[in-house]
Protein backbone atom coordinates (compact mmCIF):
# COMPACT_ATOMS: atom_id res chain seq x y z
CA UNK A 1 0.00 0.00 0.00
CA UNK A 2 1.30 3.54 -0.80
CA UNK A 3 1.77 6.40 1.69
CA UNK A 4 -0.84 8.80 1.27
CA UNK A 5 1.69 11.76 0.28
CA UNK A 6 3.25 8.74 -2.76
CA UNK A 7 -0.40 8.96 -3.70
CA UNK A 8 -1.13 12.55 -3.34
CA UNK A 9 1.95 13.09 -5.68
CA UNK A 10 0.64 10.60 -8.32
CA UNK A 11 -2.54 11.61 -8.72
CA UNK A 12 -1.33 15.06 -9.09
CA UNK A 13 0.68 14.14 -11.82
CA UNK A 14 -2.18 12.48 -13.38
CA UNK A 15 -4.43 15.34 -12.99
CA UNK A 16 -2.38 18.12 -13.38
CA UNK A 17 -5.43 20.49 -14.91
CA UNK A 18 -7.26 19.59 -12.03
CA UNK A 19 -4.89 20.39 -9.35
CA UNK A 20 -4.22 23.30 -11.13
CA UNK A 21 -8.04 24.95 -11.68
CA UNK A 22 -8.04 24.00 -8.01
CA UNK A 23 -5.42 26.01 -6.53
CA UNK A 24 -5.99 28.77 -8.73
CA UNK A 25 -9.65 29.03 -7.28
CA UNK A 26 -8.16 28.51 -3.66
CA UNK A 27 -5.51 31.69 -4.81
CA UNK A 28 -8.86 33.19 -5.52
CA UNK A 29 -10.73 32.44 -2.50
CA UNK A 30 -8.00 33.15 -0.21
CA UNK A 31 -7.08 37.02 -1.40
CA UNK A 32 -10.89 37.61 -1.22
CA UNK A 33 -11.22 36.43 2.30
CA UNK A 34 -7.89 38.13 3.27
CA UNK A 35 -9.07 41.59 1.84
CA UNK A 36 -12.72 41.27 3.31
CA UNK A 37 -10.34 40.36 7.07
CA UNK A 38 -8.70 43.78 6.36
CA UNK A 39 -11.80 45.59 5.71
CA UNK A 40 -13.77 44.46 8.11
CA UNK A 41 -11.49 44.18 11.19
CA UNK A 42 -13.66 46.42 13.45
CA UNK A 43 -16.93 43.98 12.77
CA UNK A 44 -14.50 40.66 13.72
CA UNK A 45 -13.74 42.23 16.87
CA UNK A 46 -17.13 43.07 17.58
CA UNK A 47 -18.58 39.41 16.85
CA UNK A 48 -15.82 37.84 18.82
CA UNK A 49 -16.52 39.66 21.50
CA UNK A 50 -20.47 39.85 21.39
CA UNK A 51 -19.13 35.56 21.06
CA UNK A 52 -17.44 35.50 24.29
CA UNK A 53 -19.70 37.73 26.14
CA UNK A 54 -22.90 35.70 25.02
CA UNK A 55 -21.09 32.21 25.78
CA UNK A 56 -18.42 33.49 28.23
CA UNK A 57 -18.24 29.50 30.01
CA UNK A 58 -17.66 28.14 27.23
CA UNK A 59 -14.78 30.26 25.85
CA UNK A 60 -13.24 30.01 29.31
CA UNK A 61 -13.29 26.28 29.45
CA UNK A 62 -12.05 26.27 25.38
CA UNK A 63 -9.26 28.64 26.83
CA UNK A 64 -8.55 26.52 29.79
CA UNK A 65 -8.03 23.61 27.33
CA UNK A 66 -5.90 25.53 25.14
CA UNK A 67 -3.70 26.40 27.60
CA UNK A 68 -3.27 23.02 29.28
CA UNK A 69 -2.52 21.51 25.50
CA UNK A 70 -0.21 24.24 24.99
CA UNK A 71 1.77 23.32 28.31
CA UNK A 72 1.77 19.34 27.85
CA UNK A 73 3.25 20.33 24.36
CA UNK A 74 6.10 22.87 25.67
CA UNK A 75 6.76 20.30 28.86
CA UNK A 76 6.31 17.08 27.45
CA UNK A 77 4.01 15.92 29.96
CA UNK A 78 0.34 14.93 29.70
CA UNK A 79 -1.72 16.20 32.77
CA UNK A 80 -3.10 13.48 34.79
CA UNK A 81 -6.88 13.23 35.92
CA UNK A 82 -6.46 12.54 39.39
CA UNK A 83 -2.92 12.20 41.57
CA UNK A 84 -1.66 13.25 45.14
CA UNK A 85 0.01 16.31 45.24
CA UNK A 86 3.74 15.89 45.40
CA UNK A 87 4.45 18.98 47.88
CA UNK A 88 1.87 17.81 50.74
CA UNK A 89 0.10 14.21 49.39
CA UNK A 90 -2.94 15.74 49.05
CA UNK A 91 -5.62 13.71 46.45
CA UNK A 92 -6.32 16.42 43.66
CA UNK A 93 -8.53 16.46 40.17
CA UNK A 94 -7.82 17.74 36.81
CA UNK A 95 -12.15 17.80 36.70
CA UNK A 96 -12.03 20.54 39.63
CA UNK A 97 -9.23 22.03 38.27
CA UNK A 98 -7.38 21.19 41.33
CA UNK A 99 -3.80 20.37 39.44
CA UNK A 100 -1.54 22.60 38.72
CA UNK A 101 1.82 22.09 36.59
CA UNK A 102 5.17 23.17 38.40
CA UNK A 103 7.96 24.24 36.81
CA UNK A 104 11.21 25.92 36.62
CA UNK A 105 11.15 29.68 35.13
CA UNK A 106 14.75 29.68 34.79
CA UNK A 107 15.28 26.32 33.31
CA UNK A 108 11.81 26.11 31.71
CA UNK A 109 11.68 21.93 33.05
CA UNK A 110 8.19 20.32 34.66
CA UNK A 111 9.13 19.57 38.14
CA UNK A 112 5.60 18.23 39.74
CA UNK A 113 2.04 18.11 39.75
CA UNK A 114 0.60 20.29 42.75
CA UNK A 115 -2.51 21.60 44.59
CA UNK A 116 -3.30 25.32 44.64
CA UNK A 117 -2.23 25.79 47.79
CA UNK A 118 1.59 24.27 47.36
CA UNK A 119 1.47 25.99 44.03
CA UNK A 120 0.89 29.55 45.96
CA UNK A 121 3.49 28.69 48.75
CA UNK A 122 5.94 27.83 45.84
CA UNK A 123 5.13 31.27 43.97
CA UNK A 124 5.59 33.26 47.14
CA UNK A 125 9.47 31.31 47.72
CA UNK A 126 10.24 31.43 44.38
CA UNK A 127 12.96 33.57 44.31
CA UNK A 128 14.38 33.98 47.66
CA UNK A 129 17.98 33.19 48.83
CA UNK A 130 17.81 29.80 50.81
CA UNK A 131 18.69 32.71 54.04
CA UNK A 132 15.78 34.16 53.12
CA UNK A 133 13.84 30.54 53.03
CA UNK A 134 15.40 29.17 56.69
CA UNK A 135 14.23 32.73 58.16
CA UNK A 136 11.06 32.31 57.16
CA UNK A 137 10.49 28.62 58.03
CA UNK A 138 12.00 29.48 61.31
CA UNK A 139 8.98 32.22 62.07
CA UNK A 140 6.81 29.09 61.08
CA UNK A 141 8.80 26.40 63.69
Amino acid sequence: MKKSSEYTLTWRKKNIEKWNTYQKNWRQKSKKYSSWVKKNRVKRRIRARDYRDNDLERARSIERFQERRRRERKYGVSYPTWWLCDGCSKPISLWRGEIYLDHDHKKGEFRSWICNRCNTGLGWLDGLQNWQIERVLGLVN
